[in-house]
């Protein structure tokens, strides 16, 4: 599973507002800071790639105190799909761990996937699925390159910001 944590600094926030002539109360705030997370999902699932749609679909954002949230995108390959993978996987993925070498099976002799569904049970399937061009045995791959969806979303939230608090503040219950 994979979290991205968003906080809002209220004294900064409030701060930046009244020196803009707005004067926020909580209740405001707490709607400012929602707003604010809501469109990160949104741009984070818009950037997010799609194979089956897992990724989007399952994707939530979860509240954890007033000015404290997270946008969640629960499926294990997040990750990945963040970071990258292999020779790919950027410096930030490499903080996380990653090593920036090919991947190589740790096991066995070679990597094997099939691609249009459906995996091979014995060596004569697996046989059949290379001639066919659909099963694909290697000694090593490079591993696939980061796609960045959710810092993108933040990218564009931070460049933003002022529309979007300007959006959120319009919206505002009264």
């Amino acid at each position: 599973m994979t979290q991205f944590e968003f906080k809002i600094d209220a004294k900064e926030l409030t701060t930046k507002l009244e020196q803009n002539g707005r004067i926020i109360k909580d209740k405001q705030l707490k709607h400012i800071h929602e707003s604010i997370t809501e469109i990160l999902h949104t741009k984070a699932v818009d950037n997010a790639p799609v194979d089956k749609g897992t990724l989007k679909k399952t994707s939530h954002v979860n509240y954890l105190d007033k000015l404290h949230s997270e946008v969640v995108f629960p499926v294990p390959y997040a990750v990945f799909m963040e970071f990258g993978t292999g020779v790919y996987v950027d410096e930030d993925g490499r903080s996380l761990g990653a090593t920036g070498q090919p991947i190589r099976p740790k096991t066995k002799q070679a990597l094997a996937w099939t691609s249009g569904g459906g995996r091979p049970t014995s060596p004569e399937g697996w046989h059949e699925a290379v001639a066919s061009g659909r099963g694909h045995v290697v000694s090593s791959v490079l591993g696939s390159h980061p796609t960045m969806f959710m810092r993108k979303a933040l990218e564009w939230v931070r460049a933003n910001l002022r529309i979007v608090i300007d959006e959120a503040v319009r919206t505002m219950p009264k």
